[in-house]
């Protein structure tokens, strides 16, 4: 068998017409085209099996109750991949016959059921599903073929993944530095901004403000008396700010205040409220972490290999 590709003129008519959903909210529409894109085994592909593709992700993700924002980040990735996409989700569904695998309707019936927690009632369910274009029917085959690619994937795939105690540790030594939370402090802040212009004045306002500090004046009411613009009273950590405020700040500890720091457009003044220093945690305490990683990153290179393997031993045409 052959694997032909031919993709970059198919794909760019392909994301022409399907990128129309970006300036939607309501449901996608695309022109319904029986034109041939793509030949997989037996199989075609036509620019309608695309659009119905991509619709009954937009579908399910609504149904499932994901955010627009969430339903338009997910859609426009799979927009972009939205031929080869539909190519693997039929091969790997030919592997499911090739298999023998079945789908119990058991297990159709627990996904609704997962799916319709979403809503209040079965009636809310039913309008979110018919005000889409589909019924029960149609989301049971959904389901059912969401279903077959997740046996595929399990059986082929994740089964076969190993992840032993040896890797999570060599994993943990190596990136301790990713896996730390950096130092922390609280502060409250006097801030005076300035123009090139009133510079000279600021200043002169921030040298009182230090100095009513040094004779151990209220903090706080200096800062109502003297900012400008609203402070900085939050918790901040190692590498959120400039590295010349940052090397001053936390230097400081708690209760003690900074001298004047001047910055591009202000003069601050912090006080240290709190400090939490970095940690390590131990390798107890993120193994599972580190084991998700380590599992997710085989999973992504297993599944690319056994999806190239499959095109391999498959007929894949991709048409012009």
């Amino acid at each position: 068998m052959k694997f032909t590709e031919k993709i970059m003129n198919p794909c760019a008519r392909i994301i022409f017409i399907i990128l129309a959903f970006l300036n939607v909210v309501s449901r996608p529409l695309w022109a319904v085209d029986d034109t041939i894109i793509a030949v997989v085994n037996d199989e075609i592909i036509t620019l309608h099996d695309l659009r119905d593709y991509l619709e009954g992700i937009y579908t399910q993700l609504k149904l499932e109750g994901r955010s627009e924002e969430e339903v338009r980040k997910i859609l426009t990735e799979k927009e972009k991949r939205g031929l080869e996409l539909l190519i693997e989700d039929k091969l790997i569904k030919q592997k499911a016959a090739d298999l023998g695998l079945i789908v119990r309707e058991q297990a159709i019936d627990d996904r609704i059921k997962q799916i319709k927690k979403g809503y209040k009632s079965d009636e809310e369910f039913t309008f979110a599903l018919t005000s889409n274009g589909y019924n029960l029917t149609d989301l049971r085959e959904k389901v059912r073929a969401q279903l077959f690619a997740s046996y595929v994937i399990d059986n082929e795939i994740k089964a076969k993944i190993l992840v032993s105690p040896q890797e999570v540790t060599e994993f943990y030594d190596q990136n301790k530095g990713t896996l730390s939370t950096p130092e922390k402090i609280t502060v409250d802040s006097i801030c005076l901004t300035y123009t090139p212009a009133d510079k000279k004045d600021a200043k002169k306002k921030a040298e009182e403000a230090a100095k009513l500090i040094l004779e151990k004046e209220d903090f706080k009411k200096i800062a109502q008396t003297y900012s400008n613009a609203p402070a900085i009273t939050d918790e901040l950590q190692k590498g959120q700010l400039l590295p010349a405020v940052e090397n001053k700040i936390f230097n400081l500890n708690v209760g003690e205040t900074s001298l004047v720091i001047e910055t591009d457009n202000a003069f601050y003044i912090f006080k240290v409220l709190d400090k939490t220093p970095g940690h390590i945690p131990p390798l107890e305490e993120v193994k599972s972490e580190i084991y998700d990683r380590i599992f997710q990153e085989k999973f992504r290179q297993s599944y690319q290999a056994f999806i190239e393997k499959l095109k391999k031993t498959a007929y894949v045409e991709i048409k012009k």
